[in-house]
């Protein structure tokens, strides 16, 4: 394990916590708000994000080992839209026990990486056909930066506008 590979870890884990921490303690009216420029409620949006780690953990390996992501930027909405469509079936019980497993496992592969595997690059379809990105972009901007993006959505759909350290306005 490197030392930058340990504080993408521990970042990745810092998040997935946050999340984690709200979920746990939501009503089952904040369960279904609906989150603002997403149109989901608030338990598909934690359920999206607790599925989405075991996915984008598969991809940061792939880029890691320098093997392409051919999962299109298309076939991802594809598989929001259908994700979003199984809303009833998510509960938070569930949610939270993928969150917990499906983050594990994402750092586990994140600590298991060498620093010089960080900057190993791949052809990246999700960014588009012909892009390719270092393993430490799709770890900055994918396996944080896409759960901390749906964060923001779920915490604005409860009217949350601080994170847990700082004091709330609602």
């Amino acid at each position: 394990m490197g030392e930058q590979a340990q504080a993408y870890a521990e970042k990745f884990e810092r998040i997935n916590r946050e999340i984690i921490d709200l979920v746990a303690g939501l009503t089952d009216e904040q369960w279904q708000q609906i989150c603002p420029g997403e149109n989901w409620s608030v338990g598909v949006a934690a359920h999206h994000i607790a599925v989405s780690h075991a996915g984008i953990t598969d991809w940061v390996v792939r880029v890691a080992t320098q093997q392409p992501v051919t999962t299109t930027h298309d076939q991802v909405n594809t598989i929001n839209e259908k994700h979003a469509r199984g809303e009833t079936r998510y509960t938070r019980e569930a949610t939270l026990d993928l969150l917990e497993k499906n983050g594990a496992a994402a750092v586990q592969a994140v600590r298991s990486l060498d620093d010089n595997q960080l900057n190993n690059a791949a052809p990246f379809a999700p960014a588009g056909e012909g892009k390719v990105r270092k393993c430490r972009t799709v770890i900055e901007y994918v396996l944080i930066g896409h759960p901390a993006e749906h964060l923001q959505s779920i915490r604005k759909a409860l009217g949350l506008t601080t994170s847990p350290d700082q004091p709330t306005t609602a």
